[in-house]
């Protein structure tokens, strides 16, 4: 029994003690350590919910009902472990006795599940911190690298010469399942349209309308998309060489003239010094 600073009962779910975890909006979300029923539900209370039931507005609390968010999949009756990432989806160690473990995504955008990994023992604690997932276990911790999406370019500033051939490319590395890629070119009027195929690179011939353009990419995995840094093109014209053979003729043509007149000169004085 707590027998500090009295602690505030805002809520009375049933079923035996689970992990609970709260997402960057604020939104509450509990699953039973164990489900009597043999269906564990993972619960939802948005914030203001969980802000009324503290400060006791209402006076009823935390309920249950109405508030299923998703189930746990078959044969899955509980879970050790609850944690949230940036983007509001639901990680969950799903566990059930005589069954293999599994750590079970769920999606914000549908609370559809993901199986991302499965372990033949019990799966405990699950914590989120610094774009990773780590659970422990009888064998250790674990971690498991969410998506992340780099570049390697130095500067986000692509400068190229016009027709000169452009690449840009991006690193992506973790996730969970199978990863695809979108590119997209911004243009003046600040509209993203597709281009280039389901690549981490995307190469054009630069052209004088794609000076300041921006162009970017979306890699998602099976659970969320991350958007790439924007690369800015711009487009130089070539420097054109072909007046200076000329100009270097000229001159060169002008040197030859003053110094054939020079000499000219001198022979003209000489015979005229003979002849006198």
């Amino acid at each position: 029994m707590l027998e500090s600073t009295p602690p505030v009962v805002f809520g009375e779910i049933g079923d035996s003690p689970g992990p609970m975890a709260f997402d960057p909006s604020g939104n509450l979300y509990y699953v039973p350590g164990y489900a009597y029923s043999g269906t564990a539900t993972i619960y939802r209370w948005n914030a203001q919910e969980v802000n009324a039931a503290i400060t006791g507005v209402g006076g009823m609390g935390l309920q249950p009902t109405g508030r299923d968010w998703a189930t746990l999949p078959t044969p899955y009756d509980g879970a050790t472990g609850l944690g949230a990432d940036p983007y509001g989806n639901i990680y969950v160690t799903a566990t059930s006795w005589g069954a293999p473990s599994q750590l079970i995504v769920f999606k914000a955008t549908d609370a559809s599940p993901i199986v991302a990994a499965e372990y033949g023992g019990r799966l405990e604690t699950l914590r989120y911190r610094d774009n990773d997932i780590y659970v422990s276990c009888a064998d250790g911790i674990f971690r498991m690298p969410l998506l992340q999406v780099t570049t390697s370019l130095e500067e986000e500033t692509v400068e190229a010469t016009l027709g000169q051939t452009v690449i840009v490319s991006v690193e992506a590395s973790g996730g969970i399942g199978e990863k695809k890629y979108q590119w997209y070119r911004v243009d003046a009027q600040k509209t993203a349209v597709p281009v280039g195929g389901n690549l981490p690179h995307y190469s054009l011939t630069a052209r004088t309308e794609d000076s300041g353009a921006l162009f970017y990419c979306t890699v998602s995995d099976e659970v969320y998309s991350v958007e790439s840094p924007h690369f800015l093109l711009t487009v130089q014209e070539p420097v054109s060489t072909a007046t200076f053979p000329v100009l270097l003729f000229f001159v060169s043509s002008l040197l030859v003239l003053g110094i054939l007149s020079l000499y000219s000169g001198k022979g003209v004085t000489s015979k005229l010094k003979i002849s006198g």
